[in-house]
């Protein structure tokens, strides 16, 4: 007799451990997962899903225990139904024990490629377009509104009625956006992002496999020009492009390792070789940041990746929080590469400085590289002086103090 009054007492315990939980794991999630491909496209972020589904049916068992069963107990005076449904309770709380014990022997999903199960992926950035945008706005804004209403026509009695009449007239204004702008084709790498960090190390090596295998068709600028370009049915196209630097590293992975069009899969290669020929592709994509011509800059290129060792033992990436300058000697070529830590003083010099030469004469599209390089605090490379004596010391100075003043997003360090 006394177990509906002690399910009716235990309702704001329970409820208030249900929030602690679903707040605590949604922390977890953006640590430890991060996104919807590591959600979806790895074995830590299925174990997840599994979890995510079981604390669910915890849910809805909660909602019958304190809204039907607990009830009818009382009416009837027989609390079998309440005692089977907490017994299935605590079942999926051990389960839930048990996939949790799951996920701590797993690495997280953000250490891991994530494989994309489906063949579309949601357009990047969809939210900046404008058109995207609106038809969004139409079908979310009447479902919002209906919701509303329907959770205070359950709340209120006395405005029961109206407040469902009113969600009903909602939802005559909804409008579905067709599906296929908010879609663009995707493989099951299209997620997935260079291991090498975009190494200027994996660079060179991408450069050197490029010329072996692919310079034929594509040429030695990549521009598509190749000599046996045009006995080919289909041009191969120009991977200097900006398109190209804005593909997904993991799509190009994808259409080297099986081949795309005429171009046939690249078998004899493997992974880490793909992955150093993705890297390469990308900073000649970037490229044409720079006007050939007059060597002016005109944007921002992602900084190829190395490592710099102070004095004390510190050790300096680009991406780390700080601007850097790049000073490049010219007594011999790729030597003498010093890095200063903007705001610390510190003076460094970077381990097998060559491919990072190499890789900045490719992206300042030169002979040789720049006499002095800026790059912002998440690794962007926002200046170069192609001279010594274009880099005042006054110049120097205010390019370091805008790039402090507004360092770029999102150079990643994995895409």
């Amino acid at each position: 007799a006394l177990a509906p009054a002690f399910a009716r007492r235990f309702t704001p315990l329970g409820l208030a451990c249900v929030i602690v939980l679903a707040a605590t794991s949604v922390s977890q999630a953006q640590a430890l997962i991060g996104s919807l491909p590591g959600l979806l496209g790895t074995a830590y972020g299925k174990l997840a899903i599994a979890k995510i589904a079981l604390f669910g049916g915890l849910l809805l068992l909660a909602c019958a225990n304190r809204f039907r069963f607990a009830p009818r107990a009382e009416t009837s005076g027989s609390a079998r139904s309440l005692a089977l449904s907490v017994a299935l309770e605590a079942g999926l709380g051990l389960a839930i024990v048990a996939v949790a014990a799951a996920l701590a022997s797993r690495p997280p999903a953000i250490h891991e490629q994530p494989v994309w199960p489906f063949a579309v992926r949601p357009v990047p950035a969809f939210w900046d377009d404008a058109y995207l945008r609106d038809g969004l706005f139409r079908l979310l804004a009447p479902v919002a509104t209906a919701l509303a209403l329907f959770v205070a026509a359950l709340s209120l009695r006395k405005l029961r009625w109206p407040a469902l009449l009113a969600g009903a007239i909602a939802l005559a204004f909804v409008q579905i956006p067709p599906w296929r702008p908010y879609v663009v084709a995707a493989v099951p790498t299209s997620f997935q992002g260079s291991p090498t960090g975009y190494a200027a190390r994996s660079i060179a090596t991408g450069r050197e496999l490029f010329q072996r295998d692919c310079a034929r068709c594509h040429g030695a600028d990549v521009r598509g020009r190749g000599p046996v370009a045009i006995a080919q049915s289909v041009w191969p196209p120009d991977l200097s492009a900006p398109l190209i630097a804005g593909r997904p590293g993991g799509e190009l992975f994808w259409s080297i390792r099986h081949g795309v069009g005429p171009m046939p899969p690249a078998g004899q290669l493997d992974d880490a070789a793909i992955w150093s020929l993705v890297d390469f592709i990308r900073l000649r994509a970037g490229a044409r940041i720079f006007s050939p011509s007059e060597m002016s800059w005109s944007g921002a290129a992602r900084m190829p990746g190395f490592v710099a060792r102070c004095v004390g033992g510190t050790i300096v990436v680009p991406g780390n929080g700080v601007p850097l300058t790049l000073r490049f000697g010219r007594d011999e070529p790729g030597a003498g590469v010093e890095v200063q830590v903007d705001g610390a003083g510190q003076r460094c010099a970077v381990e097998d400085p060559a491919p990072l030469a190499a890789a900045l004469a490719e992206i300042t599209a030169s002979a040789s590289a720049p006499a002095l390089v800026l790059v912002d605090a998440n690794g962007w490379l926002r200046r170069a002086f192609k001279a010594e004596g274009d880099g005042a010391p006054d110049k120097v100075a205010s390019e370091l103090a805008e790039i402090r003043r507004r360092p770029l997003e999102g150079a990643g360090l994995h895409h």
